[in-house]
């Protein structure tokens, strides 16, 4: 509604108005929800609708699809098109090739140089992908949940709501089960408010719930995980600037580094080795990492991450705002670090990978994980299906706007080595 306030419109008009843009973007059982509680998707949503509702005549998507499931993002694409077609423009700045080749005018900018894309330039890699190295890893039947005595984690009976006990609560979980095991790759999947962030954030101890058991090692923990448990944790978020800490990308690094007892010469040269491993070049490191890219800041919180060595590592849609070379980069490093833990004898690294992106599941993840609200958008959410990749794939053929190329062109980069 606020969008309309300079419009001259009457009160009539701005409600009739507004209740057309929540309902048109599925937003209308969260009119009173506070944007700061909802998913980044929902909030993706929220900002179009807000963009929607005044009638432009141009609309500029600067990656416009991001943190959408796949079914918003057809219905974002498709209501672009008739926006477009009753008389808008649009221009999308977008690493999606899929909606690159979808638009009639196609326009790739190379080192400040804005250049034409034919079709076959698209189909040959304009935004190039395929010459990034992709590791293959083969799945091996020596590592499973069977494997560990009891869990690494084990959220039992949870219940969690956001802004309980006021007229805001919002009900996410009930009686959830869920146990992780030592040396599993999960993926969790799901639409946009589905609690995906919320079941990640309740398994690394960063929410406690409003009712129910978390348990790292078999063991309680009401209060959150204690400093030594801590110290072996990476959680990601969707928006990492939210960890920067420091003024340069190096000492971002290095700071971690420090910290774990490396003298100050040490973290600097090791941190350096670790930006150029992640795809940030030298002359990056004396910038803020809130002056770069949105593919530059994540690979720079990942290379902070993993040059911690964490034995629990949570990423939060880690392959939002990549390019193609990026993500392929993400799958490379995942892929050599999984590598790593399962030559292993008795794999103990857990990693939980919270995405939309249906290639990262099928290629790295041992088990997946897919929730979803069991009524409308205010009910709660279950997890509907948990299970091996292979099975998933059956599973999402019943599901409207999941199953697509990108579901069966992946081969699996997943756990153990011949």
């Amino acid at each position: 509604a606020y969008s309309l306030a300079g419009h001259g419109l009457s009160p009539e008009e701005v409600r009739a108005r507004t209740e057309a843009a929540l309902e048109r973007f599925r937003l209308s059982s969260l009119r009173k929800a506070p944007p700061a509680h909802l998913s980044g998707g929902e909030r993706m949503r929220l900002v179009l609708a807000a963009a929607a509702v005044g009638a432009p005549v141009l609309y500029i998507l600067d990656e416009a699809t991001s943190f959408l499931d796949p079914p918003s993002r057809r219905e974002l694409v498709e209501f672009i098109r008739r926006e477009v077609a009753s008389g808008a423009a649009a221009l999308w700045m977008t690493h999606d090739v899929d909606l690159a080749r979808s638009v009639p005018q196609v326009f790739v900018l190379r080192e400040g140089q804005v250049v034409p894309a034919s079709r076959e330039g698209l189909e040959r890699g304009a935004l190039p992908h395929e010459e990034v190295r992709r590791p293959r890893v083969v799945r091996a039947s020596s590592v499973s949940s069977g494997t560990s005595a009891r869990p690494q984690i084990e959220l039992r009976n949870v219940e969690y709501a956001y802004a309980a006990g006021t007229p805001f609560v919002r009900r996410v979980f009930s009686r959830l089960d869920l146990r992780l095991w030592p040396g599993e790759v999960v993926a969790v999947l799901g639409p946009s408010g589905a609690g995906k962030s919320t079941l990640a954030r309740l398994a690394a101890g960063l929410l406690r719930p409003t009712e129910g058991e978390l348990l790292w090692d078999g063991v309680p923990r009401p209060r959150g995980l204690p400093e030594e448990l801590r110290r072996k944790v990476a959680y990601v978020p969707q928006f990492p600037e939210d960890l920067f800490l420091t003024s340069t990308a190096l000492d971002e690094v290095a700071i971690g580094l420090r910290e774990r007892g490396a003298p100050p010469g040490e973290a600097a040269r090791r941190a350096g080795e670790y930006l150029l491993t992640w795809g940030i070049a030298e002359e990056l490191w004396s910038r803020s990492p809130r002056q770069l890219s949105t593919g530059e800041r994540r690979r720079t919180v990942l290379a902070a991450i993993f040059a911690g060595e964490p034995e629990v590592v949570f990423l939060d849609e880690p392959s939002i705002g990549l390019d193609a070379s990026g993500r392929a980069l993400l799958l490379d490093h995942l892929a050599e670090y999984l590598l790593a833990e399962y030559a292993l004898r008795s794999p103990s690294r857990l990693l939980v990978l919270v995405t939309h992106d249906r290639g990262i599941a099928f290629r790295l993840a041992t088990r997946v994980l897919f929730l979803d609200r069991g009524g409308d958008e205010g009910s709660e959410a279950e997890i509907l299906f948990d299970g091996p990749p292979e099975s998933f794939r059956h599973f999402l053929r019943g599901r409207l706007g999941w199953c697509g190329e990108e579901a069966e062109e992946h081969a699996p980069v997943r756990r153990g080595m011949r």
